[in-house]
């Protein structure tokens, strides 16, 4: 299951009514702080009030991600972001890289771990000037190494997560049958294959924007790069590890 961010809880706390603190000398104002979260729950009114503070989180690729996520029962994780930071052969620093999604897929008597990289249409990342490589692809192969390196503690814990999420389903977690519960119950090995596999999801378009020879150019850039996009208009549309 995605792992709580103490950031994001106090995010769906705060008062989306409450005043911005003022800046004044480059400082700001947080005397008014306490009056700038919900501190109590008075149904309705105050479900109302957190739904609007999360929706300040959820832009299009967010909930596109979630829809994914329910439509797809091997998926066992979202928002994952590793812990080290990472360090690029130019000196450029990437503090706590996240990436989207994992999934189970089967891979012979085994099941295999894969992560995923979901996009919308409209993020400038897909795209690429000229002869340069889209900035995705820079993104997955950042992934990737960090992935590799850290091999053995990525499927000893998705191994305990599957176990657990299998423990919670045995206490009636109406969920269909998949390839977490197999591997939770140890009648599967999860592994990250012989290479780890990093995909990409396009999602949120419409037909002309699909069919435009200018993004096509683009996805044919994209395929060349990464071997395996999963791609459809709507992301309730997406299938993933089957």
């Amino acid at each position: 299951m995605p792992p709580t961010k103490e950031g994001t809880v106090r995010g769906y706390v705060k008062n989306p009514n409450a005043e911005t603190p003022a800046k004044s000398n480059g400082k700001f104002d947080v005397r008014g702080i306490e009056t700038g979260l919900v501190r109590t729950y008075d149904g309705a009114t105050t479900l109302a009030k957190m739904k609007k503070a999360a929706g300040l989180f959820a832009g299009l690729e967010k909930i596109g991600c979630h829809r994914i996520a329910i439509n797809n029962y091997n998926v066992i994780d979202c928002e994952i972001a590793f812990p080290e930071s990472i360090i690029l052969p130019d000196g450029t620093t990437i503090n706590k890289p996240r990436i989207d999604l994992a999934s189970i897929e089967l891979d012979g008597d085994n099941a295999r771990l894969v992560f995923w990289e979901a996009k919308h249409y409209g993020n400038g990342e897909l795209r690429a000037a000229g002869d340069m490589t889209a900035p995705v692809c820079r993104q997955l192969d950042i992934y990737r190494g960090y992935i590799s390196d850290h091999r053995e503690a990525l499927e000893h814990s998705y191994t305990k997560v599957a176990a657990n999420l299998a423990a919670i389903k045995a206490m009636g977690w109406v969920r269909p049958p998949s390839l977490i519960d197999e591997v939770g119950k140890g009648n599967r090995r999860l592994t990250l294959g012989s290479e780890p596999k990093i995909g990409l999801i396009i999602f949120g378009f419409d037909m002309g924007q699909r069919d435009h020879p200018i993004w096509q150019g683009h996805l044919r850039a994209l395929k060349a790069r990464v071997p395996h996009i999963r791609i459809a208009g709507s992301s309730n549309a997406i299938r993933i590890s089957v």
